[in-house]
This record gives C-alpha cells, structure tokens and sequence, in this order.
C-alpha cells in the first residue's frame, strides 16, 4: 500500500516535505540540478560485392564514433550525496573481405578474414561531500573512474559444403 511521504523518513532522517516534495507531486524532484544526457553517434558502413564468374569476392567495412556524457544527482535530493558525472569515448571500426564459389549445385565454400579494432576512454567522476562517498572512501569527497582499453581482433575463417546426396549435406568449418 506504500507509505505515508509526509511521515516517512529517507535514510538520513530527512521527511520528503523538508526538500519541498508533496504526495501530490509523484513526480516532483529535490535534486541538488536537473541532470542531463549528451550522447553523439556515428556510424558507417559500406559493402562491395563483385562478381566473377562462379566466385564471389565480398568487402564489409564499418566504423561508429560514440561520445556519451550523462551527469546524474544519483541520491535525488538536494544535498550532495552522490552526483555522477559519465564522460565516456568509443571508436570503433572493422574490415572484412570474403571469397565465395557458388558455382556447383553440390560444393559450395567461403573463405574470409576479419579485423577489428576498438579505443575505449572512460573518465567518470563520482563526487559527494555527504553521505555514503566520505564514508566508503575514508573522507573522500570525489572518486575518479579514468580508464583506457584498446581492444584488436583477427580471425581467419572457412566454410565448405557438399551436398554427396538429396538428403545429405557434409559440412565443415575451421576457424581462426
């Protein structure tokens, strides 16, 4: 059934009346500022398929940018708590090429490779000079997050099918 907001207390004694919250504003906020979200992305891809007789050579290449910075009064009351300030950075792109034949109706094959890279920035702030922050942290008042991962991929890969019979198909794969 819920509790009463006039009478109920939040977790430092303080009554949702004493930050200006009434029941009748559901969906009212004592946040310390409004927060907000910036997020920017973009993406490309592009394909290429050439034909060449009973082959195929197939290119896929793609890249996305994202740049995210959310800042958030966490803890939704006016005092400082915990305010978090997300700043992150991705780019990220990749490359691959595929050789088909598909020339026989009982032995068809792809053969390809793939590369990959990703650069990942993190720099996050966690601050607030009450409550739980100073308290985990040993009087801490602001906890930076900065990080970097840079991620590199390859992978070599084949497919093969031959169809021996109506009904039956072998099929192998090897992967790198």
């Amino acid at each position: 059934a819920g509790a009463d907001a006039a009478t109920c207390a939040t977790a430092t004694g303080v009554r949702p009346a004493s930050y200006g919250l009434t029941p009748d504003g559901v969906y009212g906020s004592a946040s310390a500022f409004r927060g907000f979200l910036d997020s920017d992305w973009t993406g490309t891809g592009f394909t290429l398929d050439l034909e060449l007789g009973d082959y195929r050579l197939q290119t896929i290449t793609g890249g996305d940018s994202i740049d995210y910075r959310r800042f958030q009064d966490f803890d939704g009351t006016a005092l400082e708590h915990l305010h978090i300030d997300y700043n992150t950075e991705i780019d990220a792109w990749s490359q691959e090429v595929r050789f088909f034949y598909e020339g026989s109706d009982t032995l068809s094959w792809v053969v390809g490779a793939t590369y990959a890279e990703d650069d990942l920035h993190e720099n996050t702030l966690l601050f607030g000079t009450q409550g739980v922050l100073p308290v985990i942290f040993g009087g801490a008042v602001f906890s930076p997050q900065v990080y970097d991962q840079d991620t590199e991929a390859f992978a070599l890969y084949g497919h093969a099918e031959w169809r021996f019979a109506d009904a039956w198909n072998l099929v192998s794969e090897l992967r790198y």
